[in-house]
């Protein structure tokens, strides 16, 4: 049995691109570019284009760190977390995890945590987790440390389920099994590419993989 799994929010239980798209388009128009239809935005998202890249191509003049601090301060807003919407087997998978471990913790760089536990509620998953670490005011840029800052490191088997490099850097730096999922912000190539335990379609694919 696992001692944890820790799970990544955003792109792994929830499908965030309508919000993505959303809030790039309100910066757009802030900023004064032409935004490109969603299916290009995100695929120039999920090959990890540079934020110089995207602005070429929105016909933005804006400085990337003006474009990145526009981003961040809406794409948490209440009126784009409501175009999130959980993937279809979201809250099944996240009951068949008790299956493999006690403890099951939401791992997240969200901000905003009042807006965060609402978002939660509202989906009906706040009690799906033993525990919700997110960054909130801190400065931590690492997942791992995020983690190493609420709770000492696992001492047994855990494995970590996300949709980016990241979440695979995190698992390896805490001893996990890396589990990534190609649903959310990041190609299967470049997934493959870091190495992880496995490359899933989903995260029901996941938890299967972690049950063998």
């Amino acid at each position: 049995m696992l001692e944890v799994v820790y799970v990544d929010l955003d792109g792994t239980l929830l499908d965030f691109s309508r919000r993505h798209y959303a809030c790039y388009m309100d910066c757009v128009v802030h900023l004064g570019g032409h935004g490109v239809p969603f299916a290009a935005y995100w695929q120039m998202k999920r090959n990890r284009a540079s934020i110089e890249q995207l602005l070429k191509r929105s016909a933005m003049n804006a400085a990337p760190n003006l474009y990145s601090a526009e981003f961040e301060t809406r794409i948490e807003a209440p009126e784009f977390l409501t175009l999130d919407s959980p993937y279809p087997d979201a809250g099944s998978a996240l009951t068949d995890l008790r299956v493999l471990t006690d403890r099951v913790y939401l791992v997240t760089m969200r901000r905003n945590l009042q807006a965060l536990d609402a978002q939660l509620r509202a989906m009906g998953m706040a009690a799906a987790f033993d525990s919700v670490i997110a960054r909130g005011s801190s400065t931590t840029e690492s997942k791992a440390a995020l983690i190493r800052h609420c709770h000492a490191a696992p001492n047994g088997p855990a494995a970590w389920i996300g949709d980016t490099e990241e979440d695979i850097a995190a698992a390896r730096s805490l001893g996990s099994t890396a589990c990534a999922v190609s649903s959310g912000i990041r190609d299967r190539r470049l997934l493959e590419a870091a190495n992880p335990d496995i490359v899933a379609d989903s995260l029901r694919e996941a938890i299967e993989f972690l049950s063998k």
